[in-house]
């Protein structure tokens, strides 16, 4: 849809797209990873056309987010409420 040769062209046009201050560190081992990577300068995403990637997957946060924020259930976090203020009490 978007013209583009490379994948990794339009993941980086995206990562460029999201927040105006970022400048991704790509590297590559072959002159063909240089050329995808220039490809992507040349690349404007639409909004619909971001939409679209952000919901294929949902993000994951990722190691350690995902190890130390984790949601409890409701009965867990009243135990730990009053197990910490009996300590802080």
């Amino acid at each position: 849809e978007i013209g583009a040769k490379h994948i990794t062209a339009v993941a980086i046009a995206y990562v460029m797209q999201k927040v105006p201050y970022v400048f991704p560190i790509i590297g590559g081992r072959k002159v063909e990873h240089l050329y995808a990577n220039i490809e992507a300068l040349d690349i404007a995403l639409s909004p619909e056309q971001v939409a679209y990637l952000e919901s294929i997957l949902p993000f994951n946060k990722g190691f350690p987010m995902s190890f130390f924020v984790r949601p409890l259930p409701l009965r867990c976090l009243s135990r730990y409420i009053l197990k910490t203020m009996r300590y802080v009490g």
